[in-house]
């Protein structure tokens, strides 16, 4: 579809905020706080994606605020279908998301990131018109079961006597 054509008669729908649709990136913030906890706790791992959709900044141009809008809204539905209960999506920036995963494991990970990316191949539909877009998307790991396993030598290294534990050793 051309942009160009399609801006008169997409002017026509009216859409929502796109922002009511996520979170905001304070309640993100929030729970990222309480995710590092619960996972220290559970010595379970979480994962902190962070997306950048292609193409809002030419749709949002050449269709108008409104129509990126409603764009937004879509994208917003997109990523909530690949969430699960315990995970959340903020809108961090005009087209910047992030993704708390929580709980996950390394291989739980790059097989939702894979989803998200087949997700987008479909086009987004706004007011009836298909919009090819994509995203990119950078992703973080926390494992602090296994940064806990890697904790306990160094912790039995400070407790031998003898002045072993004035030997600095990383694992």
């Amino acid at each position: 579809m051309h942009l160009a054509g399609a801006h008169v008669e997409l002017d026509a729908a009216q859409g929502q905020d796109a922002g009511e649709a996520l979170d905001d990136p304070m309640h993100l913030q929030e729970r990222l706080v309480q995710a590092y906890a619960d996972a220290q706790h559970n010595r379970q791992g979480f994962a902190l994606l962070m997306l950048n959709i292609n193409r809002f900044r030419e749709i949002n141009e050449a269709l108008g605020h409104d129509n990126g809008d409603m764009f937004l809204q879509q994208v917003a539905r997109r990523l909530q279908s690949q969430l699960h209960r315990s995970d959340m999506a903020a809108r961090v920036g005009g087209d910047e998301f992030a993704l708390l995963l929580y709980p996950c494991g390394r291989e739980d990970v790059l097989a939702r990131g894979q989803a998200i990316l087949t997700a987008f191949e479909q086009p987004l539909d706004v007011a009836g018109f298909p919009l090819e877009s994509g995203v990119e998307f950078g992703a973080v790991f926390v494992d602090l079961g296994e940064a806990v396993g890697r904790a306990e030598p160094a912790d039995e290294a400070r407790r031998m006597p003898g002045g072993a534990a004035r030997q600095l050793v990383l694992f």
